[in-house]
């Protein structure tokens, strides 16, 4: 039996919590509103968790992928673990010791989400270079 790639449907969640996250902090910046910034460190915080599922799925597939786009699935696997442990840097700079959320962010943390979501839509332009171009997961009909 021939399972379904479950790593393609895993990661709409941590994208999309990735792609959220600074849009909050320019809400919470532009109006002030300090919920948006509670906002903004759950969607980072969330996105590590689930960007840590997704890319532990996709290491199943690697060496399939690996098999027929060796370098482009290395970059595609290097540049997405890093975006989600910049993700995960983000989310730390939201928190304080208890767990508690900042009523500010510090700056850096601010920056480290955006810099993360450049860097995943970098690996996730290889995603798509794996599916469409190399074939990855694609039955041939």
């Amino acid at each position: 039996m021939k399972l379904h790639p479950l790593h393609p449907v895993s990661v709409h969640a941590p994208l999309a919590c990735l792609a959220l996250a600074p849009l909050a902090d320019l809400g919470a910046a532009l109006s002030e509103r300090a919920e948006l910034w509670a906002v903004s460190a759950y969607l980072s915080a969330a996105t590590a968790v689930t960007g840590l599922i997704a890319a532990t799925i996709g290491a199943l597939d690697f060496e399939r992928a690996y098999l027929k786009a060796p370098k482009v699935v290395s970059w595609h696997a290097v540049l997405m673990v890093t975006a989600v442990a910049l993700a995960g840097i983000s989310a730390a700079g939201r928190f304080d010791a208890a767990f508690a959320v900042l009523a500010t962010p510090a700056p850096w943390a601010v920056a480290v989400g955006v810099v993360a979501l450049v860097v995943a839509g970098a690996g996730g332009a290889l995603g798509g270079e794996l599916v469409y171009r190399h074939g990855v997961n694609v039955e041939k009909r």
